[in-house]
């Protein structure tokens, strides 16, 4: 990557990494001079060159080359670069709102990654109409994705170097559907820092546009590799990236989501400096309101969370939205706060004192275990009373009827739990984990 990225989500692939990737596309099939090789967000053409490169090395016919690049600035450079190579054509236009893309043989690249905060309502609502990927709070890698399998051939391939993250997170669910339709060839987890200056776990994802089914060989971290016959279903699938824990715990027969009756994280308030008040303080008509709360910060040291702040709550117990006349003294401690909290997008449905995210009140309000969402090292915390309503940035796992709390906590916290919790858990900057409600279950 460069030092820098570009709103457009524009980043540079190093060459040792491209060369990389076009050996392996094409170990797969040995391209023809009547194929066509698409990149569709090509920049400054790392991966253009890498196939002139790999061609002229290996002596393989070169396909028909085009390179895709939306920024005007970028892609007058790049035709420049390749001016003089005729069977390289670089078009200014957008890969995912084209009508006159060609068909390909083979599609290769490093998609933009764009969160969906940064791009424009008005795309938001196109994608969402014209891709079956384009759910919840998806990345425009996802579509890109989503859009070359359109454009494939059937027996073509695609190689992005994306994110690991469509592996776990929701927001992928749909992608990963449409990918295991296909072949996946493989999967390998590069280097951390693959990327000068960033840390964004990369993943190098080769699909063969083909139903027919065969094993995937996957290529982790620390140089182990495995071939896995993939399920059609993918929640079905194991977790593959780098990790020492025995595999037997990947083909695990009871899982927290068949001992736990609900997994969550904490309820969002949309502005919680408004909802937050010290335990000591709490004047005797806030009492009705106020529930102890821990953020993930707070949760540290003891075993048992002990918390010095309370978050109040205009809901029952059974998570209702209290009327606005039942609010009585909440009402008025959140009345001077009136204005900003009317400026949280939730207020567009829902009356101003109402919380970003609905607390699901009859699963908190249970004895239950807690976890920091962000963490250096997985560490579970029982809240023994139940009253305990955690903020946003922590989870709560409580048990069925029937199952332990205190056997559980051992269960999770055993170092064999711990450390396959650390392998499959997304990771997060300067070597955090993530935490997510796919991985616990």
């Amino acid at each position: 990557m460069a030092v820098t990225a570009t709103a457009q989500g524009f980043v540079q692939t190093p060459a040792w990494l491209v060369d990389e990737m076009v050996a392996a596309l094409f170990a797969s099939r040995k391209p023809t001079a009547d194929d066509v090789l698409v990149d569709p967000g090509c920049g400054n053409g790392e991966f253009i060159a890498g196939v002139l490169r790999f061609c002229k090395m290996t002596g393989l016919s070169l396909p028909k080359v085009f390179g895709i690049e939306l920024d005007r600035e970028r892609y007058e450079e790049t035709a420049i670069t390749f001016r003089e190579e005729p069977r390289v054509t670089i078009l200014h236009d957008d890969f995912l709102k084209s009508k006159t893309l060609l068909k390909a043989d083979f599609i290769i690249g490093n998609p933009p990654y764009v969160s969906l905060t940064n791009i424009a309502q008005d795309d938001r609502a196109l994608f969402r109409r014209a891709f079956t990927s384009a759910q919840g709070r998806f990345d425009l890698y996802m579509l890109f994705f989503d859009r070359a399998l359109q454009l494939l051939n059937t027996d073509g391939i695609l190689s992005f170097v994306t994110p690991e993250k469509w592996m776990y997170v929701k927001s992928a669910e749909r992608l990963r559907a449409l990918l295991a339709c296909q072949h996946i060839e493989s999967l390998k987890f590069v280097a951390e820092d693959a990327f000068t200056g960033f840390v964004t776990y990369p993943l190098i994802t080769q699909v063969l546009k083909s139903h027919v089914e065969g094993r995937t060989l996957v290529k982790r971290r620390d140089g182990q590799s495995r071939s896995y016959l993939l399920s059609s279903d993918p929640t079905r699938w194991p977790s593959f990236r780098n990790s020492t824990v025995p595999s037997r715990l990947d083909d695990h027969t009871s899982t927290l989501a068949d001992v736990c009756s609900r997994i969550g994280v904490g309820p969002a308030t949309g502005y919680d400096k408004a909802f937050l008040i010290e335990l000591d303080e709490i004047p005797e008509e806030l009492q009705p309101f106020a529930y102890p709360t821990l953020s993930g910060k707070q949760l540290n040291g003891a075993q048992e969370p002990s918390p010095t702040q309370a978050l109040l709550l205009p809901y029952d117990r059974a998570g209702s939205l209290l009327p606005e006349n039942k609010l009585g003294a909440l009402a008025k401690w959140l009345s001077p706060q009136r204005a900003r909290l009317e400026q949280r997008s939730c207020t567009q449905r829902k009356p101003w004192y109402a919380y970003h995210e609905t607390p699901a009140l009859k699963h908190l309000l249970q004895p239950k275990l807690l976890c920091r969402d962000i963490t250096d090292e997985p560490k579970f915390y029982i809240d023994w009373t139940g009253e305990i309503v955690p903020r946003h940035s922590v989870y709560y796992l409580v048990p069925k009827v029937g199952v332990s709390l205190g056997e559980l906590h051992q269960q999770v916290s055993h170092p064999l739990s711990l450390d396959w919790l650390k392998a499959h858990a997304q990771r997060a900057a300067n070597g955090y984990y993530r935490m997510q409600s796919s991985v616990l279950k």
